[in-house]
């Protein structure tokens, strides 16, 4: 026997308390009975039955039609059903690694339902007058997130980040998920790919950097930074006051290599724990160019912290062999 929350607040709801009892009723029957989409097959005499009293159509519209979706004239949707029992504010927060959430999804796309925001339609207007209705305002239609078509995006044009593996990993959907909840781009995949297309387009941010990827670009905290420009022409060799270390336009030195440097960047040759490279080293950002190398601290207490307490340590390995480097203080 199927369990379920139930709201105890409902009977002090004031368009409960307008219902008559066996509408009361009605109500509690459909959302003990629906099924864990929250779709119910259309049964009114066993419903009149079961309540002790007789149920119509005609019923069902004047007390619910903003409260259901006739999906046909043999099945109700109760849009709310799916947001009081999983605990989302819509759709797109179903987990699909989630069997119970991704069954839902699979009936929530199978029948082309609405967003509960949308006007609710009678069974009376017919099904023909339903598809118009749902043409003219197609902004309502609930848009699954296109996790597999980003992350093929991503795998195919980000040159130089690492390759997203699999689509359904907890990290990386979480990930998208945030960026695509921000309100920072259009929630669509062309919008998304907008929003990768402007950083191809930026050098630093598609140069030598640690730790990028898709699954950072898409945090919306991380895309937040990058929208307002923050990461915008982060170096300029015509800039002397970024360190107190010379800056040369042209290094007169052979060029650093960057997997050379890479294989390099370790604690142990910085002289460090793991546990404080992992904690205060690991959010800089970095761009060899040359001989000269970009640094970038995204967070003020980690340069904070590694100035006061390694900063001995942090210039003996920037400056490795004939290596110059500055702060970009943006």
């Amino acid at each position: 026997m199927a369990k379920r929350f139930t709201d105890t607040e409902i009977w002090k709801k004031e368009w409960f308390l307008e219902l008559s009892p066996s509408m009361k009723c009605f109500w509690k029957y459909i959302t003990d009975n629906c099924n864990h989409a929250g779709i119910w097959e259309l049964n009114l005499k066993l419903a009149s039955f079961s309540i002790g009293s007789k149920v119509t159509i005609e019923d069902i519209e004047k007390n619910f039609s903003d409260k259901i979706v006739f999906i046909d004239k043999s099945k109700i949707f109760i849009p709310k059903f799916i947001m009081f029992q999983y605990k989302v504010n819509d759709f797109s927060e179903l987990n699909e690694l989630n069997r119970v959430h991704k069954s839902a999804l699979d009936l929530i796309n199978k029948y082309d339902l609405l967003d509960p925001s949308k006007t609710l339609h009678s069974p009376l207007i017919g099904v023909k007058d339903m598809d118009k209705d749902k043409d003219k305002d197609k902004n309502s239609i609930v848009v699954k997130i296109p996790f597999v078509e980003i992350v093929e995006y991503s795998n195919e044009n980000m040159e130089g980040w690492p390759q997203v593996k699999t689509p359904n990993g907890k990290g990386i959907q979480t990930a998208i998920k945030s960026g695509w909840n921000s309100g920072l781009i259009d929630k669509s995949l062309d919008g998304v790919i907008e929003y990768l297309n402007g950083i191809k387009n930026n050098l630093w941010l598609m140069g030598q950097m640690k730790g990028r990827c898709l699954e950072w670009f898409m945090k919306a905290s991380n895309m937040e930074k990058v929208l307002n420009g923050k990461y915008i022409d982060c170096y300029d060799y015509k800039k002397q006051d970024r360190h107190e270390q010379p800056i040369r336009t042209k290094p007169k030195t052979q060029s650093i290599d960057y997997s050379q440097f890479t294989e390099k960047l370790k604690p142990e040759n910085i002289k460090i724990s793991q546990d404080i490279f992992d904690k205060w080293f690991s959010d800089m950002i970095y761009s060899i160019h040359g001989n000269e190398c970009a640094v970038l601290f995204t967070s003020k207490p980690s340069k904070d912290f590694i100035f006061e307490h390694y900063k001995k340590e942090f210039d003996e390995f920037f400056t490795w062999p004939d290596m110059k480097y500055f702060i970009d203080e943006r």
